[in-house]
């Protein structure tokens, strides 16, 4: 019995340790960006109880960015300016399908592709009435849940695995900041 206790526990431990080794120090955005999801995906009850969700980056301070985590159910509604190729910064541009579940963001150096569009399909986050310039909003799109809760990522730029969370309906700058010591 004692021995089947310590291989629970070590197989436990080794679990819980083999997400954090994919967790990189140094990068760009789009590598914080991946370190958030796999904290996020490990960490968060949002994670359990979302199907999508919206990644925003923000700079606080060069040292610094916060990437926010907020899950969503907007839907787009796409102009004729949206195409393949484009990047109106409308539409998301990068993705990450995890576990049946989609990460999208804006990614700057990127454009639309047909892969972007079809996997927003897929989740059915596309709602294509437009007619003739107009757009008429569909009942239940865009909607806005102020009480909606999301996680904030304090991150340091030199060190992409020095950072500090805070989960809040309350969007960033709004709250005290957490202090995070990126020297």
């Amino acid at each position: 019995m004692k021995n089947l206790i310590i291989i629970f526990i070590l197989c436990f431990s080794i679990s819980c340790s083999s997400w954090k080794e994919n967790i990189q120090q140094t990068g760009d955005e789009n590598v914080a960006i991946h370190n958030v999801i796999t904290d996020f995906t490990h960490k968060s009850s949002l994670y359990k109880k979302n199907n999508v969700f919206y990644i925003s980056v923000n700079e606080i301070k060069s040292e610094k960015i916060i990437i926010t985590v907020f899950p969503t159910q907007d839907k787009f509604l796409p102009e004729p300016e949206d195409t393949i190729g484009n990047n109106r910064g409308y539409l998301p541009t990068n993705f990450i399908e995890q576990g049946r579940k989609l990460f999208y963001w804006d990614d700057s150096t990127k454009v639309l592709t047909k892969e972007v569009v079809e996997i927003l399909n897929t989740y059915n986050l596309i709602d294509s009435i437009n007619i003739h310039g107009f757009i008429a909003v569909p009942e239940g799109a865009m909607f806005i849940d102020d009480r909606q809760k999301g996680v904030d990522y304090y991150i340091c730029r030199n060190n992409l695995k020095k950072y500090k969370k805070v989960a809040n309906s309350i969007a960033y700058g709004y709250y005290e900041a957490p202090k995070l010591n990126c020297e």
